[in-house]
């Protein structure tokens, strides 16, 4: 451990003046306010970060500046980029609605005549089955008896002819004459004939049989399936219209985010820049900068020089107190010995931001020639009690005990004495004595630390 020098304390004993003694007198008591306030003004601009951009150009704090003098400027070669495929998205877009256009519109006029052809092949198909049914099968297993008969018919007349060519040519009479021509022809036509016969026998069994009903189900599902083909063309039709109506609203509602994405992004490109729209300042931040900063917080704010123009103050929450709203005051301004402001309180916050001081906001009348610039600072003044006569006493020289507030007054034989008294309000160095002490007591006043 280091020791201690005498000469160390030095510092520590320069610092505490020897107590002394005041006489109480009667006189004027009030209780005045001094703080600084920064001049706002009703109308800013604020301006915000234009997304991640950097900023290319920005002028210097505090800068006054002229109408359409550029005062902010981000870089926007990364923003032009995205707007170049903004706008081939657009013409990608418009391809594809006038290709989903041109589907819908071909199968609004193809899918008509598709089904007028299927409901033509239905009703033929119903017709040729009503045709079979009344006539057709009739016909057929008439075409097919007759045939039959026919061929019959053929064979009888055939050996009516052999027997005709016998009497002229009788074999009894003329054993060793051998048969002539015309008689041996008229047989072997009469055994094709017979075989004829029998073919046609066979054929007529299997035309009634087999090929007349398998004709008359080839039919009837024929008219089936063409009914069931333009039901469900009709069906599919009704879909692929919807199909294709949905498509295309959907393709042009792609359209239109496209659209309006690509005029968001060029709005955005002409904030890139930011010109002075009137005479004004420049400020970097927001100008009231009792604002926490933050990714919302502006990076620089416009303020016009014809705004009107006020204070505000954030004072500890130890002055609010006697503070009123509508007490007025006088402004001055730092470094100068001009003329005042004429002031007055026009709101007060109760609740403290997060230093624990309180929002104070001051209307004035500025005196003539004496404007001051948004964001200067201006020295208030405000008095918020006064009373002719009244007892006060140094406020260091009160002390709070078990019993409640003393003062040590000083006797005739020169002891003190702590004496009870009743406090009443507090200015920056000495308090108000409502009872206990009297004009013409002394009071033993502590040293006051250096």
């Amino acid at each position: 451990m280091a020791r201690v020098h005498p000469l160390h304390l030095v510092p520590a004993l320069l610092a505490i003046a020897h107590a002394g003694e005041l006489a109480i007198e009667s006189g004027p008591f009030f209780i005045s306010h001094h703080f600084d306030a920064m001049v706002v003004t009703a109308e800013t601009l604020p301006i915000r970060r234009n997304g991640h951009l950097p900023v290319a150009h920005f002028i210097p704090h505090g800068a006054r500046v002229e109408t359409g003098d550029s005062l902010l400027r981000f870089d926007g070669s990364g923003l032009d980029q995205e707007i170049e495929r903004a706008r081939l998205s657009i013409r990608e877009d418009a391809l594809t609605i006038e290709k989903a256009e041109f589907a819908l519109r071909q199968l609004q006029e193809a899918g008509p005549m598709r089904l007028s052809s299927l409901q033509r092949a239905a009703r033929e198909a119903q017709e040729n089955l009503d045709h079979f049914n009344k006539t057709g099968r009739k016909v057929a297993e008439d075409c097919a008896t007759e045939a039959l008969r026919s061929a019959a018919r053929g064979i009888e007349q055939h050996r009516a002819e052999l027997a005709r060519l016998d009497q002229v040519h009788d074999p009894e009479r003329n054993p060793d004459e051998p048969e002539p021509l015309p008689v041996i022809r008229q047989k072997d036509v009469i055994a094709g004939g017979e075989f004829a016969l029998r073919m046609e026998a066979l054929d007529q069994e299997h035309r009634l049989k087999v090929l007349i009903p398998r004709e008359a189900d080839a039919l009837a599902l024929r008219e089936k399936e063409t009914l069931l083909n333009h039901r469900q063309a009709e069906e599919s039709l009704r879909k692929d219209l919807d199909f294709r109506q949905a498509e295309l609203e959907m393709v042009k509602a792609a359209a239109s985010v496209s659209q309006r994405k690509l005029a968001e992004l060029e709005a955005r490109r002409e904030t890139l820049e930011f010109k002075a729209p009137a005479p004004g300042w420049w400020f970097h931040g927001p100008l009231d900068d009792e604002r926490p900063a933050g990714d919302g917080a502006p990076i620089a704010t416009f303020v016009p020089a014809a705004s009107e123009r006020s204070l505000v103050a954030l004072v500890p929450a130890e002055s609010v107190g006697n503070l009123t709203k509508g007490l007025e005051g006088v402004g001055t301004f730092p470094g100068t010995a001009g003329p005042s402001a004429a002031l007055k309180l026009s709101s007060i916050s109760e609740i403290p931001d997060h230093h624990g001081l309180h929002r104070v906001e001051i209307s004035a009348v500025w005196p003539e020639g004496h404007l001051p610039a948004p964001g200067s600072r201006v020295e208030t003044r405000f008095i918020s009690h006064r009373k002719a006569a009244a007892i006060a006493v140094p406020s260091r020289s009160l002390t709070l005990g078990p019993e409640g507030w003393t003062v040590n007054v000083k006797l005739a034989d020169g002891k003190a004495e702590p004496r009870p008294v009743t406090p009443g309000l507090v200015s920056s160095t000495h308090t108000e004595i409502l009872s206990g002490l009297d004009a013409g007591q002394v009071i033993v006043v502590p040293a006051e630390p250096r």
